[in-house]
């Protein structure tokens, strides 16, 4: 059974520069090991599981991702297809938020996305070692959140798990 529901740590809360990570639940397997590694390196990472019971879910996210120092989108097929992954791609643009797209597989955007995140850094997670892969997202979150301080020791980064169902990684890429 798919862990969905199981929330790998409480999203930040409070003043300090944070990370807001957008991603497609039917993703979030996958996404939870991702922002559990980044978590253990230190970084405040906001994502979905901070929205308090009671509030507004649409005006929540708006003031999050308005308060981030760095938007995080993992995309995928499915993120291409949500409409509140689409929604919060676009209020990251319109508001000229440091923007880091993480490809989780090989994903065709939409002609809308694609004009929109058609110069954005881009790290093609399915297609990258995960030595280059750590390298790459943590150079990105030190430099928008400043130096992580390590929640737990990392030994490697093959506490990174590719999904089992890509392929070898080869290359980065810039969209």
């Amino acid at each position: 059974m798919p862990s969905h529901h199981r929330v790998p740590f409480p999203a930040c809360q409070g003043d300090e520069p944070y990370a807001f990570v957008s991603y497609a639940h039917s993703d979030s397997d996958v996404v939870f090991r991702e922002i559990t590694l980044f978590h253990k390196m230190g970084y405040p990472i906001w994502y979905d599981e901070g929205i308090n019971p009671g509030n507004e879910w649409p005006e929540e996210v708006a003031q999050a991702l308005d308060l981030c120092t760095l938007f995080v989108v993992f995309i995928s097929p499915k993120a291409v297809e949500s409409r509140n992954v689409r929604n919060e791609i676009n209020f990251a643009l319109n508001n000229k938020k440091p923007f880091l797209a993480i490809h989780l597989r090989e994903t065709k955007l939409p002609a809308g996305l694609e004009l929109r995140m058609g110069d954005i850094q881009a790290v093609l997670k399915y297609a990258t070692s995960d030595d280059r892969y750590r390298r790459l997202v943590e150079r990105t979150l030190a430099g928008n959140l400043g130096s992580g301080q390590p929640r737990a020791t990392i030994e490697s980064s093959s506490e990174i798990k590719p999904p089992e169902d890509e392929d070898d990684e080869v290359d980065f890429g810039v969209l």
